[in-house]
């Protein structure tokens, strides 16, 4: 049986992952809602302490639900971040780019 050769991501790719701003549209409840992120570097990630082995399976839950809400709110702020300074949407803001970079 021949094994089916996989495609690796190179660390070239891996980084412009973290410096490129990716969008999709999504509906929610019935409106279409543009979302955009960036994928974080080691860096960025968001620094929380692991719950202990032997806390509910609830709490360890919980953890995990704050920590993976945490970690989306980074990669959306990189990317607004990212998205403001490239890409002003308004002429105000242009200028006053303009005026401070």
């Amino acid at each position: 049986m021949e094994k089916e050769a996989k495609e690796m991501w190179t660390i070239d790719e891996l980084v412009a992952m973290t410096e490129s701003v990716q969008h999709k549209e999504i509906m929610w409840a019935g409106k279409a809602l543009d979302v955009q992120w960036c994928e974080l570097t080691e860096a960025e990630e968001p620094k929380m302490n692991l719950p202990d082995d032997s806390a509910p399976s609830e709490e360890q839950t919980e953890y995990y639900k704050k920590l993976a809400g945490e970690r989306v709110l980074a990669m959306i702020e990189k990317a607004n971040t990212k998205e403001f300074f490239a890409n002003p949407k308004s002429d105000r803001t242009k200028l006053f780019l303009s005026q401070i970079l």
